[in-house]
């Protein structure tokens, strides 16, 4: 179960940073300079929050290897 939650995490992960990608090359494409970075904000926040998820899984684990 474990392993399946891991794998979620990571494929939404990769998600959230396409989506991430997408967005700051449309920003950076665009003629006029954005003025409204909500929706960069938001999937900024997703991920760090998915990789900190990530992380304490990774910890976690690594604790029940030390006992």
């Amino acid at each position: 179960m474990t392993v399946e939650h891991l794998k979620d995490l990571k494929r939404l992960r990769e998600i959230l940073r396409k989506q991430r990608r997408k967005l700051v090359a449309t920003m950076v494409g665009a003629k006029k300079e954005p003025t409204k970075f909500a929706r960069l904000v938001e999937l900024q926040e997703a991920c760090d929050a998915v990789q900190w998820a990530l992380e304490d899984e990774a910890a976690a684990a690594e604790e029940g290897e030390r006992e």
